[in-house]
């Protein structure tokens, strides 16, 4: 085979690939995306998931999570000058 012909064939299945996955995704991206355009709809998500409701209690508030990050500390670097 010539150069040409592997570079063609390599760039027909390179679109091959591409238009297959476009493909399917256009196919099935009813099931692949969750459809939650507004707030509405995440709260309703939200509110009929089973294991949401079996974590907390109407007794118990939600406390946020809030991110921490270890303390900072300063590492000195000594070097031995000849």
């Amino acid at each position: 085979m010539e150069t040409v012909d592997i570079v063609l064939i390599n760039i027909i299945s390179y679109f091959m690939g591409i238009f297959t996955g476009v493909g399917f995704f256009f196919k099935y991206k009813d099931s692949i995306l969750i459809k939650s355009i507004s707030k509405e709809n995440l709260n309703k998500y939200i509110n009929d998931n089973p294991i949401h409701e079996s974590l907390t209690t109407a007794n118990e508030p939600i406390h946020p999570v809030i991110a921490s990050a270890p303390a900072l500390r300063e590492i000195t670097i000594k070097t031995n000058d000849l």
